[in-house]
């Protein structure tokens, strides 16, 4: 319901990104090629205002989601499987964006992130201001979402990383 990824198996990466070309035309575009302001209010606006505050202005958490989240570390655990929490590269525009529509969000969502990390003791890594990434427009189809040259900048850095 909240990971499908995860009963993917051996399809995994099928299940997370298309393989072939004509699959998405999105996924070979350029953020370059849209009206990028236009395209972060939205989103951020989408993502972070609409259906998440309060009629107090309050941030409002989905709670059944979190535990999900929770139930999904522990059963990687159990499996022998370690969990990663990871923040994906996104286009500065959209976290001036996000900073600029609701200035408490940042410190609300790495408050709720330290609380996950600090309960189940699993690894975050934090991308969403990566230089590697944060002014190139080549990289993204979207103010918030890697195309597929991206992608694979991203998953090269990542597995790195891990492995440091």
């Amino acid at each position: 319901k909240y990971f499908p990824v995860l009963s993917a198996y051996e399809n995994i990466f099928r299940s997370a990104i298309p393989l072939r070309e004509e699959e998405s035309k999105e996924w070979s575009s350029m953020s370059s090629y849209i009206d990028l302001e236009k395209n972060v209010l939205m989103a951020s606006e989408r993502y972070i205002i609409a259906g998440q505050l309060d009629e107090n202005g309050g941030r409002i958490y989905n709670q059944e989601e979190i535990n999900a989240l929770y139930q999904i570390i522990e059963l990687c655990k159990e499996s022998n499987v370690r969990p990663i929490l990871v923040t994906a590269p996104c286009l500065s525009e959209y976290t001036d964006a996000v900073r600029q529509i609701a200035p408490d969000f940042e410190k609300e969502f790495y408050g709720l992130l330290e609380e996950i990390v600090n309960r189940t003791g699993v690894e975050y890594y934090d991308y969403s201001y990566d230089e590697r990434f944060a002014h190139h427009y080549e990289l993204f189809m979207d103010g918030d979402h890697l195309n597929k040259d991206g992608a694979k900048k991203f998953v090269r850095i990542l597995i790195q990383d891990i492995y440091e």
